[in-house]
Parts: structure tokens; C-alpha cells; sequence
């Protein structure tokens, strides 16, 4: 058990990816008692502005908090971008787990302690209008993810940390603001809407779920991998003819 315990201390990306789960708790949380009221189940542009201000406020704190000691990401895509971007899958393989668990962990939380008479802060559904329509948003939504913090966290020349954060964030809650217009769409916040999805005990149809994997995880991905392949071929191209 020692030697376990010694391997994750030695283990620097293990180790910055154990602080994704009480990132992903406090975010979790956050967004259950203070961007989702707030947004309502029909929600104003007014107050959709409000809870992407917020949606973003609470990014840029949480990331501000943690980074003294370690670069938190919160949300899956944001990883999955920083293992292309350094070339290391176990970025995205060790994260995500973290991301999960504190996600349930935050849900447990809020039934057992916070709020037990709450059984249902969302309202998760696979797709709206239509599959493809659905896939081909969030997969450009996510595109949008890549290239905000391609631009951002990568190719700024800002010398402040803080302000590359705010920036990165405020350009998230601009997502946030595009993705509730269109629909319950579960990019910014996966593992919290899957949590109160999986503790409801809702079940799908095979053929649902299926559709669902693809929507909200295969699509973003293929999207988010041909953005940066493209960039870093186009890099080569300009390097070349330099």
C-alpha cells in the first residue's frame, strides 16, 4: 500500500490530476446553486447573460485558486486539448477520472447534506431537434473550445497568468451564453448533468445512449483532433517556407 501511495507522489501528472476532484466538487456545486437558478428551465437572454457572467466568474476563481499549485481544467475538453497540445494522453486518461468522481461526489453531496429534497438540479437529455444537427453543434462548439485557448493560453504573449485566465474564461462564458440558447448541451458540464443522470437511475434505449457517446464525446473529439492536427500542419508549412 506504501509503495502505491510513494508511485502516485512520484507520479507528477497523477498527482496534479488528483486535484481535479475537489475542482470538479466546488465547480459542480457552483453551477447547481448559482448559475442554474439563475438560468431557469426557460431561460431569458437576460438571464442567460447573467448565468454565462457567472459561468465564467466561477472558472476564472476556481483556476485562480488551485494554480498556485497545480493547472486545474474542471471540464474534459479542456484537458483532452492540453494532451494534444503536449502530446500526452495520459493528460486526458489521468484527469478525467477526477473529473467524474468529484462531479457524483459534489451530487451526493447536495442530496445528502445541502439540499436532500433536491433530486433533479438537471434536466439531461442526449439530443434536442435533431442528432445530427445536435452532433454537428457541439462539435463546432467544441472546435470554438480549441481555438480560444489555442490563441489564448498558447499563442498571446501576455506575461500575466491571471489575465490569460480571465480572458480564457470570459471567452468560455461566451460559449456557455451560445450553448444554452441552443439547447441543453453538455460540453461545458458533462460529468454534472451524467451524475444526476446515473443517481436518478434514468436509462436509455441501447441505440440512445449510443448516439449519446457519439454527440457528446466521439464528435467533440474528432473535432477538437482535426482543429489541431490542421494548425500544427499549417505551422509546419509556414516554418518550411520561412
Amino acid at each position: 500500500m506504501m509503495n502505491y501511495f510513494n508511485s502516485i507522489k512520484q507520479n507528477d501528472a497523477l498527482k496534479e490530476a488528483l486535484y481535479e476532484i475537489p475542482a470538479s466538487i466546488f465547480f459542480v456545486i457552483f453551477y447547481s446553486f448559482l448559475i442554474g437558478p439563475i438560468i431557469g428551465p426557460e431561460g431569458t437572454a437576460i438571464k442567460l447573460l447573467i448565468g454565462a457572467a457567472l459561468f465564467a466568474l466561477v472558472y476564472f476563481i476556481e483556476t485562480n485558486v488551485f494554480f498556485p499549485k497545480v493547472d486545474v481544467h474542471i471540464i474534459p475538453i479542456i484537458s483532452y486539448i492540453e494532451s494534444l497540445r503536449r502530446n500526452d494522453i495520459s493528460i486526458f486518461l489521468y484527469r478525467l477520472p477526477g473529473q467524474f468522481a468529484g462531479a457524483v461526489l459534489a451530487i451526493l453531496m447536495i442530496w445528502t447534506t445541502i439540499a436532500p429534497e433536491s433530486k433533479s438540479l438537471y434536466s439531461f437529455e442526449y439530443f434536442q431537434l435533431d442528432p445530427f444537427l445536435t452532433a454537428l453543434f457541439t462539435g463546432f462548439i467544441a472546435q470554438f473550445a480549441y481555438l480560444l485557448h489555442f490563441f489564448v493560453m498558447v499563442r498571446m504573449k501576455i506575461a500575466s497568468s491571471v489575465l490569460r485566465f480571465f480572458i480564457f474564461s470570459a471567452g468560455l462564458g461566451v460559449l456557455f451564453f451560445i450553448v444554452t440558447q441552443f439547447g441543453k448541451i453538455t460540453l461545458l458540464n458533462p460529468f454534472g448533468f451524467l451524475a444526476i443522470s446515473i443517481l436518478n437511475g434514468h436509462q436509455g434505449h441501447i441505440q440512445t445512449i449510443f448516439l449519446g457517446v457519439v454527440i457528446h464525446i466521439v464528435v467533440p473529439m474528432v473535432f477538437i483532433s482535426g482543429t489541431h492536427f490542421f494548425l500544427n500542419r499549417v505551422d509546419r508549412i509556414i516554418e518550411i517556407n520561412d
